[in-house]
């Protein structure tokens, strides 16, 4: 993906004259109010725990999202937005390792992300200037892409990060195709006609791919521009049922949203092999971490014996 160089790209300055010339405090939402059906459908073992709360690298995978932000100084407010009927069981289960992380549990919505997100942003610090809204199933996000797109918050409203596709898109028709095959006799008499008959779609046309790429989170927007564009949802002025990221919000608003390199560890688990590709990622990160700081004790030792 080609890199925009921000400062010969600088938007104009829209009516959000707070945003520039001042320190970033960032509001980081987490939206963690969903059943996760796909991965309870993927999961074998049939775990009664919501894919958010698997074990990932010894701590539930919500945690382990919430502390890439912990440690960053422009972020000042994390919302943990959470199905309402989980409230009190997340408050007693994990409030006191929240409260250490700086992280709110509040009640998202029932039914869709985007409500959810809704109601979140009548609890951001009225001192936020800008809003990140992050997966909670994307807990791999490296230091690095935080700082990319916090950095390019700086110069754009709304920007979000993203990989090229890499694989060859095919656009298929709505219509499933049911194949029929006639029953022997001898067959049906028995009963040993076939049961499961083959179902398929046919594919109307291959999508060019070189301008395509797969929306990550964190996305990040001035926070009047987020504010804004909510208030159209609930003013019936946007379909509700066509917003399927925050960015895809932004672009019903007519803004633009910018777009800059994501990574492809920064995935988000949906499945059962999500997880335990998440899970084989971080041991790799925890070893590589611990080789690191022995390497740093025993060359801090050699230094030291050096002294004497």
């Amino acid at each position: 993906m080609d890199k925009i160089t921000a400062k010969t790209q600088q938007p104009k300055k829209q009516n959000h004259p707070a945003r520039y010339n001042t320190v970033m405090k960032i509001t980081v939402i987490i939206p963690a109010a969903g059943i996760g059906q796909r991965f309870s459908k993927s999961n074998l073992l049939q775990d009664a725990k919501s894919k958010l709360e698997m074990d990932l690298g010894g701590k539930p995978v919500f945690l382990n999202t919430i502390e890439c932000f912990t440690s960053r100084p422009e972020v000042h407010q994390i919302l943990l937005a959470v199905h309402p009927d989980k409230v009190d069981e997340y408050k007693f289960r994990y409030s006191d390792t929240l409260q250490l992380k700086g992280a709110k549990i509040i009640p998202g919505s029932t039914t869709e992300r985007w409500d959810t997100i809704r109601l979140a942003l009548t609890q951001i610090a009225p001192e936020t200037t800008h809003v990140a809204i992050h997966d909670a199933a994307r807990p791999l996000i490296t230091q690095n892409l935080i700082t990319q797109i916090f950095t390019a918050a700086e110069y754009f409203d709304a920007v979000i990060p993203g990989l090229p596709s890499s694989a060859t898109l095919k656009q298929i028709s709505s219509q499933v195709i049911i194949k029929q095959e006639d029953t022997d006799s001898i067959d049906s008499i028995l009963g040993l006609e076939k049961t499961q008959k083959p179902q398929a779609k046919y594919i109307e046309k291959t999508i060019d791919r070189r301008n395509i790429i797969e929306a990550q989170t964190p996305q990040i927007f001035e926070v009047n521009l987020i504010k804004e564009a909510y208030q159209k949802i609930t003013q019936g002025q946007i379909p509700k049922d066509k917003i399927t990221d925050d960015a895809c919000l932004l672009e019903y608003c007519k803004q633009r949203v910018y777009v800059i390199s994501g990574e492809s560890s920064n995935l988000k688990i949906t499945t059962q092999e999500d997880l335990q590709l998440a899970q084989a990622l971080i041991q790799i990160r925890q070893k590589s971490q611990a080789k690191s700081l022995g390497e740093k004790r025993l060359f801090k030792h050699s230094d030291d014996d050096d002294l004497f």
